[in-house]
């Protein structure tokens, strides 16, 4: 129970930070209304499941894997978080002129969120880093932990800018989108200089 517990705090503090993933839900949201946005939710919180059994299942058998694979992910995923957070930084309206194209919010969100290499890397990462990296069940329930927050912060973002989005001015959603840009841009230098 204490590492459901433990999985849950993680959540909040992985789950609530403003990237690429959360600052896109907020422009569809924002522009196609509460409903998109609860469906792109769901979809990122499947997402979130599929990763989660996923980087279990590798890092539950990493012994069988070479060596330096854990420190090569990492790099790679630091490496494409410092380009997704100078694009949102430089870039901010590519994601708002995009949001207007998501035509199925649930997939498309399921599909961005389970593909994109920096969440399977932060998964890994992060459950390669803990004491109990070796013990299956408590990695089981620590990343039950962290899905459980996505299935309900995600939906409670999705609303929410469905519901205030419309009444913000672009110039705001325009700034957000780069404060996402800017965590993220501050997460891949960070691990880049831990990798």
């Amino acid at each position: 129970m204490e590492i459901l517990v433990l999985g849950i705090a993680f959540g909040f503090l992985t789950v609530a930070m403003p990237g690429p993933i959360s600052v896109s839900l907020v422009q569809v949201a924002s522009v196609q209304g509460r409903s998109s946005g609860v469906r792109a939710a769901a979809g990122i919180a499947g997402g979130d499941a599929i990763l989660g059994v996923v980087a279990v299942a590798v890092v539950s058998m990493g012994a069988a894997l070479p060596a330096r694979f854990f420190d090569i992910a990492q790099l790679i995923t630091a490496m494409i978080l410092v380009g997704f957070g100078v694009l949102l930084l430089i870039r901010p309206l590519v994601i708002q002129e995009r949001a207007t194209t998501v035509s199925r919010p649930l997939r498309t969100f399921l599909l961005l969120t389970s593909l994109m290499p920096t969440a399977l890397g932060s998964w890994l990462a992060m459950l390669s880093a803990m004491p109990f990296a070796s013990d299956r069940p408590a990695l089981i329930a620590f990343s039950l932990g962290i899905v459980l927050v996505s299935a309900v912060w995600h939906p409670i973002l999705g609303m929410s800018a469905g519901v205030v989005g419309p009444r913000l001015t672009p110039g705001v959603l325009q700034r957000g989108t780069q404060v996402g840009g800017l965590a993220t841009l501050g997460l891949g230098v960070w691990a880049v200089l831990g990798a």
